[in-house]
């Protein structure tokens, strides 16, 4: 099992490295997670692969390894990576223009981020929601749900996302030629990442 662990985090830089290498990491790891029948290792392992394929536009193939994760996670009744799972495929979705099954994967997310506490995931699912109204020039349903957001991601210190939901306000004023409100919102979203570095 260590084996396979040490492989999914090698995984993990490659992929966010851009070294296509992440691939045969992560195809490895999940060959030694159900070799052990390790089935939490291999939801993770079938999630990174469908983050990794969704990266390189593969999103079918993507889709394909996100539900066969989710189908894990809930068979495994690990709630926190079912939402972070629902949040990924609500990504695929969005992607594919399909804003309403984005909508209730992410609805979904939220629901279970709320159950669990998990209040980097309410603020991930609330800013996919708003993402998706913004898309479709839903501007008063979008800023509703970064306004949500904006607070929970304070109260949590989760500066990357507080930064992008002011980033996103700011494109909403700017869009509706509130021009003074856009500058506020950037100028903000530009301390906020340099918080965060």
């Amino acid at each position: 099992r260590l084996l396979a662990d040490c492989l999914l985090g090698l995984g993990e830089v490659q992929m966010y490295e851009g070294d296509a290498a992440g691939r045969a990491s992560f195809d490895q790891a999940l060959t030694l997670y159900r070799m052990v029948g390790d089935r939490r290792g291999e939801g993770a392992a079938l999630h990174n692969l469908g983050l990794l394929a969704h990266m390189q536009s593969d999103f079918g193939k993507g889709k394909e390894f996100f539900e066969q994760a989710l189908r894990i996670h809930r068979a495994l009744g690990d709630r926190h990576n079912e939402a972070v799972t629902l949040n990924s495929l609500a990504s695929f979705y969005s992607k594919q223009g399909n804003f309403s099954e984005s909508d209730h994967a992410l609805r979904q997310s939220l629901h279970l981020a709320r159950i669990l506490g998990y209040r980097t995931g309410e603020v991930q699912a609330l800013t996919g929601l708003g993402v998706n109204q913004m898309t479709q020039r839903q501007a008063t349903a979008a800023r509703a749900y970064f306004e949500e957001a904006l607070p929970i991601a304070r109260q949590c210190g989760y500066l990357r996302g507080e930064g992008a939901l002011l980033n996103n306000l700011g494109n909403l004023a700017s869009d509706e030629t509130a021009y003074a409100q856009a500058e506020g919102f950037y100028r903000e979203a530009l301390v906020v990442a340099q918080k965060s570095g």
